[in-house]
C-alpha cells in the first residue's frame, strides 16, 4: 500500500499500513455508541412524526392503513440505510498506519478526521478476534460526551485482516520505544 509522504514525520518509518474491510467496518460502527446515540435521537423524532401522522388520520383510514406505508417505518428504513452507506463510505476512505513512533487513523473526505497517537500514550491494547470476519485492534478508549451511562468510545484499527500480526508489531514498537527513550508514558 502506498503511504502519503505527509503522514510520516522526519525520521519516521512505516512498520505496517492497511485499510479496513468497508462492509465489516460499517457493521462495527453501527453497533458503536456513536450510532446508538444518533439512532435514539433520530428514532424519537421519527416516532413523534409517525405518531402525529397516525393520529391525524381518520379512525376508519387508520384501521385500513398498511403498516408498511406508515411514515415512521419508512423513516426508520431510510435512516438505517443511510447509516449503513455512510459508514461503508467512511470505511473505504480510512487508512491505518503503524510507524516506529505513533499510530495513525486517517479518514479523508467530508468530515475528515485524523487520529495520531504516540506510542508512549498507548495504555490499552485489545485484540478483538472474530471467527467469521476481520478482527479489531483497539488501542485507545476515550470517555464519550453526553450522558455518562453511554460508556466509552473505542478507537483502533477496526476490521483488519491481519490483526494478530499488527498487534505483535505494535507491542514490539512500544517495547522499542521505551528501550530507546528515557521518558515514561506519563511524561
Amino acid at each position: 500500500m502506498t503511504i502519503e509522504v505527509g503522514l510520516l514525520g522526519p525520521g519516521e518509518r512505516c512498520m505496517w499500513s492497511g485499510r479496513p474491510h468497508p462492509g465489516w467496518f460499517a457493521l462495527r460502527r453501527l453497533g458503536s455508541h456513536d450510532f446508538f446515540s444518533f439512532a435514539c435521537f433520530a428514532g424519537a423524532v421519527f416516532l413523534f412524526m409517525g405518531l402525529a401522522a397516525h393520529l391525524a388520520m381518520p379512525a376508519v383510514a387508520r384501521a385500513q392503513a398498511d403498516p408498511r406505508s406508515d411514515p415512521f417505518f419508512i423513516g426508520l428504513l431510510l435512516l438505517s440505510g443511510a447509516a449503513v452507506v455512510w459508514f461503508w463510505l467512511r470505511g473505504t476512505r480510512t487508512k491505518y498506519l503503524l510507524t516506529n513512533r505513533r499510530l495513525v487513523i486517517d479518514t479523508v473526505g467530508p468530515f475528515a478526521k485524523r487520529i495520531s497517537v504516540p506510542l508512549e500514550h498507548v495504555r490499552l491494547i485489545v485484540l478483538r478476534s472474530r471467527v467469521l470476519s476481520p478482527s479489531d485492534l483497539i488501542f485507545l478508549e476515550t470517555g464519550q460526551r453526553g450522558f455518562p451511562t453511554w460508556g466509552f468510545k473505542d478507537n483502533g484499527f477496526i476490521a483488519i485482516a491481519d490483526a494478530t500480526r499488527v498487534e505483535r508489531l505494535l507491542r514490539e514498537a512500544i517495547d522499542q520505544t521505551f528501550s530507546t527513550r528515557s521518558r515514561g508514558p506519563s511524561q
